[in-house]
């Protein structure tokens, strides 16, 4: 049997990223003992780690007009938001960014000494255009020496895998640790959970997106706590909404006529490189975008007419420009090589392979349920944060760059309050369920044999990955893919064996990953049409009549159970519901009748 670490606290925050660093820094300066602990290293894991340094700030004296900013989030999306959260996170945003510059991070400036934001090419800096802080790998270390500076007991390489209960209530967790494989219980009167996002380990592209595995959701899920919106849960490089293209959009597959006006496009989606950002992708029928990339790009696939084709030839030299200001270490590459990529045409101009990955979306629009605007959630001592964490802050589309990180970092210090002032009232923690937790989580070493987790993960991809059933869902293709997950869950999770403990971490994930999957397949087959980032090919149409919900998911004796809520009356005024159909959703969905 191995080792036995027992450390009590009176909070425990589980994920070292942008939310949890600010609960635990937020929860010790409220007095209390804080625990932080991470199965990577503290501000060298997580989403926050990995993404560009976007924060989105709300400041009057930047000219930033707060029920602007409001009217944005919500239409954006689709009206699935609370205004009441989406406010809080904004009000709060300048606060958590002076946080940041006093503990050290330098956003950077310009020769003339002004905050550089980040914008697209041609487009003029809009309200929302958020402020950079560097990438996250630059300011995670800087958050984390004022963790540890304030008195944040941090414990690196150390996996959760079950949380521990006392009498209903959430008193702590238990993991191991991924350098010994001793055994850790975290008896805590509080517990916040900060574990980030989820996917299903796309394989096509190194980034975040493919470490993510739904830790902090499943773990609540099991031991009761409510989930919503689980159908939200995807970030896909694509979008499903089209527009009429005029004569000037047109494109031939030589590119002889491209145009740029990047102002004439306000919708923008993320890219996987500054290649794409500043090319030009037509369809085998020459049609194309003229400014840099088809937001229906994914649908033209669908349709037979790919492959998608890029064009550098006849890039305008601004744009090139911009691309070195915005990218400098990615264009660095290039040079390192001695390759000028505006004239290597027998390397861009060609096919476009489809990059896109299927994971949790950013911002706090799925996840555990909040119960309250304190970081509550459905059970009593357990809080959230960040991405998985269902703030409603956002509704049902990502609104625009530096907002999962602003809805991390003021969540997660909401979060950290909340716990400790909790924490300050329960007297002892005498967790019940102590043993179940230890044999679940080595049971998977424990077996002699059964399901490797390379190959286990592999059916999981098999069964979320394809575009046809997590972006362009259909009720048909949803009930194969979970009949199959449905097999995995009961027949093939439990008998996934570990060799070591790094295998036995592979293992836990995929079990976390094989559940998110049951959950987000049911929770899509249950929302019967389309919205925001979830398109439904069977349901095209929005339909506020059933559908101005949100979606709940629940543990019943060992079954998800699914349910919707209307959405509270004090989020909805009467001219909102007033509006007519055409204005409320000014884009179509392919197949959608209006």
């Amino acid at each position: 049997m191995t080792k036995e670490n027992v450390i009590e606290t009176d909070v425990l925050v589980i994920g070292g990223g942008m939310a949890g660093l600010f609960a635990a820094i937020k929860a010790r300066e409220e007095g209390t003992n804080v625990v932080l602990v991470d199965k990577n290293y503290v501000s060298r894991s997580g989403t926050t780690c990995y993404c560009d340094g976007d924060f989105s700030v709300c400041n009057p004296e930047w000219g930033h007009k707060l029920e602007n900013w409001k009217k944005l989030i919500t239409q954006r999306g689709e009206y699935l938001n609370d205004p009441e959260w989406t406010e809080i996170t904004l009000k709060d945003s300048l606060e958590r960014y002076k946080d940041l510059l006093s503990w050290g991070v330098k956003p950077p400036m310009n020769e003339k000494g002004e905050i550089v934001y980040f914008a697209y090419p041609n487009m003029p800096r809009n309200e929302m255009s958020p402020v950079n802080l560097h990438r996250g790998s630059d300011y995670l270390p800087i958050m984390r020496r004022h963790a540890v500076k304030t008195g944040v007991r941090i414990a690196d390489k150390i996996m959760v895998t079950e949380l521990l209960k006392q009498d209903g209530s959430v008193a702590g967790a238990v993991g191991f640790s991924l350098w010994t494989g001793e055994f850790y219980v975290f008896k805590a009167k509080a517990t916040v959970i900060s574990a980030g996002s989820g996917n299903f380990r796309p394989m096509s592209f190194a980034s975040s997106l493919a470490f993510g595995s739904f830790d902090g959701d499943t773990m609540a899920y099991r031991a009761g706590a409510e989930m919503r919106n689980m159908e939200f849960t995807r970030n896909c490089r694509w979008g499903h909404t089209v527009r009429k293209w005029t004569e000037k959009e047109r494109v031939s597959l030589e590119g002889k006529e491209i145009h740029t006006k990047m102002a004439e496009y306000p919708q923008t989606a993320y890219y996987p490189s500054p290649m794409l950002m500043i090319g030009n992708l037509v369809d085998t029928e020459g049609y194309g975008n003229g400014a840099q990339f088809r937001g229906d790009e994914l649908l033209v696939i669908h349709e037979g007419k790919g492959p998608l084709m890029v064009d550098y030839d006849n890039v305008p030299q601004e744009l090139w420009d911009w691309a070195n200001n915005a990218f400098p270490t990615d264009m660095e590459h290039f040079k390192k090589v001695g390759l000028d990529p505006r004239h290597a045409t027998g390397l861009w101009n060609g096919m476009v392979h489809h990059d896109y990955g299927i994971g949790q979306a950013w911002g706090g629009s799925a996840g555990i349920a909040s119960t309250d605007t304190k970081g509550g959630t459905s059970l009593p001592g357990l809080y959230a944060a960040g991405d998985s964490y269902h703030s409603t802050a956002i509704g049902a589309a990502y609104p625009g760059m530096g907002n999962g990180t602003r809805n991390a970092a003021v969540t997660g210090a909401i979060a950290g309050r909340s716990a400790a002032a909790y924490a300050k009232r329960v007297k002892t923690v005498k967790p019940d369920n102590l043993k179940a937790a230890r044999s679940y989580t080595f049971a998977p070493l424990e077996r002699k044999g059964g399901f490797d987790t390379t190959w286990s993960n592999q059916q999981i991809q098999n069964n979320t990955l394809p575009y046809f059933i997590l972006c362009i869902r259909h009720a048909d293709r949803l009930k194969a893919a979970l009949a199959n997950i449905e097999f995995l869950q009961n027949h093939i999770a439990p008998m996934i064996y570990a060799r070591d403990y790094h295998d036995l971490r592979s293992a836990h994930e995929a079990k976390n990953r094989i559940m998110a999957a049951e959950m987000i397949l049911r929770s899509s087959l249950f929302r019967k049409e389309s919205r925001g980032a979830y398109y439904r090919e069977d349901y095209p149409n929005r339909i506020d009549s059933d559908w101005l919900a949100w979606t709940r998911l629940k543990n019943v004796n060992g079954e998800m159970k699914l349910s919707k809520n209307t959405l509270p009356r004090k989020i909805w005024a009467e001219k909102i519901a007033s509006i007519p159909y055409q204005e409320k959703y000014p884009s179509r969905n392919r197949g959608e009748k209006v």
